[in-house]
């Protein structure tokens, strides 16, 4: 009975004997301190409630215990939070040339990774490659590199503005990780910093494109310089190009051009869409063929015909980058006008060239130069020109040497109408050398009307071999040498 007067009933309405509240723990305990746990529950009377509702208790139990199994085991089987992996990127081989970029055709690089992670249970596989300049990226078979398999990345080159600057950090895989678990996700790992230089690759490959067909020759100006075998050239250099460059003329073996006021070699420079007046001198080094060999350049053919060329009259210009971290060859070829202008120039250097002739050519003597690595043969040859001229005759050096140029050579003075003379011929044994020829030029005209005739190699190879046992005979034939 409660406190009020009112009875205590069950859930059943029965009276609860003996039951007021159970606010209080005496309630359930009773004042009996010595009663059982059993007998003050049944006291309390939630004995017999748990009795009438055995069955409902008993299923709440069983679906509590089985959600807690269920729970643990689900718990248990979920695989655990993702390993932050360290991915380590090494530069393969891509082809047979090692590691480093490859070009396989205009506009496209290659290049070849090894991906290795710290955690052994995760698998890593390379998706592309992305950049400034890469317009897409594709990834090929896998290229064995020693005893391993590398993954070959090839990006196709998509040129703009931007990649003339420097982005050498700004290149990044595109990597898809897997774990033990099957479950992959991406990830973005920058190129080696030892890597091979895709930012230069690409700068080369976008220079080279924006060069080709963007320069070329406006005005042309020539005339003969009085005194020297060379012509002295003006030519208007234009440029449709959306970037600056530097310029340098290099010239070829049978005629040098040199640019007035750049000694520096550095070039000259040649602002976007602008034009650039640029003088030239072109030496003439030999007239032999009895006319004055005209600069060429090579050429494409048919632009619609791949990797088909022909040669004609112009110049080759070297057209770089301001920093010289990209350049590309340009020929630039005369029209058929300036070409005309250009071998009216060149006719009188050539003139009247009389004929020299070589007899009775001897080796004087051999001297090693050890510490230069480099032997000298002294040679004596007959000379003979008609109507009395004056000359004189040098043989250059072997181009190992530095035999290119023959201005600063000792000239000798060979009587008129030819004589005997001895000229000293230098050549390395590192190297194979060319067979060498002898200079003329005429010292009693307005022209000195060069000539280069060559020597009998036959005589010559001998001492050659002597002097350079390392040097076969198979190394003089493929270098042009007739041996005896």
């Amino acid at each position: 009975m409660s406190h009020d007067g009112r009875l205590d009933l069950d859930d059943l309405g029965s009276v609860i004997e003996g039951a007021s509240t159970i606010d209080d723990t005496r309630d359930v305990v009773g004042d009996d301190a010595g009663a059982t746990w059993g007998e003050r529950l049944g006291a309390a009377g939630i004995t017999p409630w748990l009795r009438r509702r055995r069955i409902p208790v008993v299923l709440a139990a069983a679906v509590v215990a089985t959600a807690a199994v269920a729970g643990t085991a689900w718990s248990r089987s979920q695989p655990p939070s993702w390993h932050e992996a360290t991915i380590a990127v090494v530069a393969a081989s891509a082809d047979i040339n090692g590691p480093g970029l490859a070009s396989p055709e205009d506009g496209l690089l290659m290049a070849a990774y090894l991906l290795t992670s710290d955690d052994p249970r995760t698998s890593l596989t390379l998706d592309g490659i992305d950049g400034p300049g890469i317009r897409a990226s594709t990834v090929g078979p896998p290229h064995p590199d020693g005893n391993q398999s590398a993954s070959v990345v090839r990006a196709v080159i998509g040129c703009d503005g931007v990649v003339l600057g420097d982005h050498a950090s700004q290149y990044r895989l595109h990597v898809t990780e897997t774990d033990e678990w099957g479950r992959s996700r991406p990830a973005l790992v920058d190129v080696p910093a030892a890597d091979f230089g895709w930012s230069d690759a690409v700068r080369q490959s976008c220079w080279q494109k924006a060069t080709a067909g963007h320069v070329r020759i406006g005005d042309i100006r020539a005339r003969v310089e009085q005194g020297a075998a060379s012509v002295a050239l003006q030519v208007d250099v234009v440029s449709s190009m959306g970037v600056d460059a530097m310029i340098l003329f290099p010239g070829t073996d049978e005629v040098q051009t040199r640019t007035r006021g750049d000694s520096s070699g550095v070039g000259v420079g040649l602002v976007a869409g602008g034009t650039k007046a640029v003088d030239l001198r072109i030496e003439v080094t030999d007239c032999s063929a009895g006319g004055p060999p005209v600069p060429t350049v090579t050429v494409p053919l048919d632009p619609s015909v791949p990797n088909a060329y022909h040669q004609v009259d112009g110049v080759a210009v070297w057209a770089q980058t301001a920093d010289g971290r990209a350049g590309a060859e340009v020929g630039l070829p005369f029209t058929s006008a300036q070409s005309q202008i250009v071998r009216r120039a060149l006719a009188p250097v050539c003139a009247g060239t009389p004929t020299v002739r070589l007899t009775d050519l001897t080796v004087v003597r051999s001297t090693p130069d050890e510490s230069q690595g480099a032997v000298t043969l002294t040679l004596a040859v007959t000379t003979a020109v008609p109507r009395d001229r004056q000359m004189q005759v040098v043989i250059p050096p072997d181009w190992a040497i530095g035999g290119a140029d023959t201005g600063d050579l000792p000239w000798l003075v060979v009587p008129r109408g030819g004589g005997r003379a001895e000229a000293s011929w230098t050549f390395s044994c590192g190297t194979t050398p060319t067979p060498p020829s002898l200079a003329v030029r005429f010292v009693d005209s307005t022209s000195p009307t060069p000539v280069k005739l060559p020597l009998s190699q036959s005589t010559i190879a001998p001492w050659v071999s002597e002097a350079c046992p390392s040097l076969t005979e198979s190394n003089l034939v493929e270098n042009g040498w007739s041996l005896p």
